[in-house]
């Protein structure tokens, strides 16, 4: 076999059952040539042992469980660095909360041949509905609205759900924002830095997942009114400064202040006053 070496970057914390659905799915890959990262950041429920005695040949690394998304990833990059990765090879960085069919990375491989300075991004299937969910997105960072992108040349912005790229160009877009945007919109940033750069940002039809329908935690309802500190905590979508941080780092300059300012008035007018 010559297949190309795909190396899995998987953060992961605190939901073993979950790990180990995604585990279960890639071990019944038709694509060999794979090698699983996990990076613990601070599970105190034995994911790392139990994904360990499923798939012995796992690479894991431990966070204090103050990494976040951003520091997980930057240390999976460290240990990439460090072993001397070879150029070309891929790299996926993916969520655990997702399942995927057995011929998931060779169809990553097969779509990537040949290609470089190019993001793919797996489009995200309702498992239920069979409908597609995600498949890229057009960020208007002079208006700072985000849509579903109706055409591959419209995407510039991607999530990091099961996001392909090759190591040379991962290297070359950089580090994760891990102190300014640990957890939240630190993807969308990586792929518009890329996108900026001149990367090709895609998806396709043949390369899907869908979300872990054991994952009940995931959905959860948004309540009303939040505290201040509820608001401000990492782990929040609507964070403000969070928010703030990532308008300063993609915005024209022509736009940060006005941009700023939708931030603020929309937090205030929907979950303060």
């Amino acid at each position: 076999m010559n297949d190309e070496m795909i190396y899995i970057l998987l953060p992961v914390h605190n939901r073993v059952s979950i790990t180990l659905d995604f585990v279960d799915c890639l071990l019944k890959q038709t694509y060999p040539a794979y090698q699983l990262i996990l990076i613990d950041d601070g599970s105190t429920d034995g994911t790392a042992e139990a994904v360990c005695a499923r798939c012995a040949d796992t690479v894991v690394l431990r966070g204090n469980g103050e990494l976040w998304w951003a520091g997980c990833l930057n240390l999976g990059m460290d240990w990439l660095i460090t072993n001397e990765v070879k150029p070309d090879s891929l790299i996926l960085i993916i969520n655990d909360d997702v399942v995927f069919d057995t011929d998931f990375l060779q169809t990553a491989s097969t779509l990537l041949t040949g290609l470089d300075s190019t993001l793919l991004l797996a489009r995200e299937r309702n498992p239920e509905s069979g409908e597609i969910v995600e498949s890229g997105i057009h960020a208007d960072l002079r208006s700072l609205e985000f849509t579903r992108a109706d055409s591959s040349g419209a995407i510039n912005c991607l999530s990091t759900r099961g996001l392909f790229l090759r190591w040379k160009d991962m290297l070359q877009i950089g580090r994760f924002r891990d102190k300014i945007l640990p957890h939240y919109w630190t993807d969308y940033e990586y792929t518009i830095r890329a996108y900026k750069k001149g990367y090709r940002l895609k998806t396709d039809e043949r390369l899907y997942l869908m979300h872990d329908i054991n994952d009940s935690n995931d959905k959860k309802h948004m309540p009303d009114k939040l505290t201040i500190s509820e608001l401000l905590h990492h782990k929040h979508t609507l964070n403000p400064l969070a928010w703030s941080k990532f308008v300063i780092l993609t915005s024209p300059w022509s736009h940060l202040l006005t941009n700023l300012f939708r931030v603020w008035y929309r937090t205030c007018k929907q979950h303060l006053f």
